[in-house]
């Protein structure tokens, strides 16, 4: 039984991220930012009712969870939940109480998903399976959830927090690993078809680990800095590749079929825009007024602000226009 694609989550992610984060950059949007909230979370319980709908089939959950590949799509589970709860946490700090134990069952949700996470790593290992960008939600699920801990509970609850932070980082160099040996050692892909639209998790999963690590406080303004020039590389090579990708497709399909044909996953870039533009206003408030890295992230921006809008509202068109909403 398939209610919903099981990365539908994605929406909520990169929706709530731009609420987090860039959508304070546009003064009309940041003004109607409790409407459009509220507008979310109905989304929010639409998409995860189906969900959850989805998972009360036993046909579907015995495929999606022995799929070593496809079921780290439940990071992004993870994520939208954690996303939600700050964006409510920021715009209705009042019910943050309610909030409280939404944020344990996420947490105790991707407890019981760590031995499934390790088991299917270990398979990919072995069975050399082609993967993806998927495999990075597990550890965006874990750092997005060090990020909600931290507005719940401040910083004082570093004894929990920094092994969470840890494990996420496990989890991104074994994804990182895979993701290298599949696109850099193997010759069985081309850039067309097989580079995937999750690619982008690559430099996204960086960005929320150093937004975890900020405002953990476990990383100085240093370290800091340092992460987001070499997220920033990463970001660049990956976005360059897509451009690269992008062309090809048209030139092989046409602009319809090549660029706007529409995919669930295509959300996650969304994410990961948003996400960086999260970490780089992170970065600033860490870092020592008038270093030069610091101009480089303020000049910076409200230029990635613009650019998350402007994918956020091209996504938007895709998605309607395909007449795909909640598919």
């Amino acid at each position: 039984m398939k209610v919903i694609n099981p990365a539908a989550a994605a929406i909520v992610m990169a929706m709530g991220i731009f609420l987090f984060g860039a959508s304070k950059e546009f003064t009309i949007i940041n003004k109607s930012a409790g409407i459009l909230t509220v507008l979310l979370l109905l989304l929010f319980f639409i998409i995860y009712g189906k969900l959850a709908w989805q998972l009360t089939d036993r046909t579907f959950r015995q495929s999606f969870f022995r799929n070593p590949v496809n079921v780290f799509v439940s990071g992004a589970w993870i994520a939208g939940i954690a996303v939600m709860c700050n964006v409510l946490i920021e715009k209705f700090s009042f019910i943050e109480h309610m909030i409280k134990p939404v944020a344990f069952s996420n947490f105790v949700f991707y407890l019981s998903l760590l031995p499934v996470y390790i088991i299917s790593f270990v398979k990919l290992y072995q069975k050399r399976i082609p993967v993806h960008g998927v495999v990075l939600l597990s550890a965006v699920g874990m750092q997005s959830l060090v990020i909600l801990w931290v507005q719940l509970l401040g910083t004082s609850y570093s004894w929990m927090t920094v092994p969470m932070q840890l494990i996420g980082l496990v989890f991104y160099a074994s994804g990182a690993l895979l993701i290298g040996e599949r696109y850099l050692l193997r010759e069985d892909w081309n850039l067309i078809d097989d580079w995937t639209n999750t690619n982008c998790i690559v430099h996204g999963a960086l960005s929320i680990t150093g937004v975890a690590g900020a405002y953990a406080d476990t990383l100085s303004a240093g370290l800091i800095d340092a992460f987001w020039l070499i997220v920033l590389i990463i970001f660049i090579g990956i976005e360059v590749i897509e451009i690269t990708r992008a062309k090809k497709r048209v030139a092989a399909y046409g602009f319809s079929k090549g660029l706007f044909s529409y995919h669930v996953t295509q959300w996650s870039r969304n994410f990961t825009f948003g996400m960086f533009f999260v970490f780089t206003a992170a970065a600033i408030t860490k870092s020592a007024p008038a270093h030069t890295i610091d101009t480089i992230q303020v000049a910076l921006l409200p230029i990635i602000g613009w650019v998350v809008l402007s994918l956020l509202i091209m996504q938007f068109t895709i998605w309607f226009r395909a007449g795909a909403v909640l598919k």
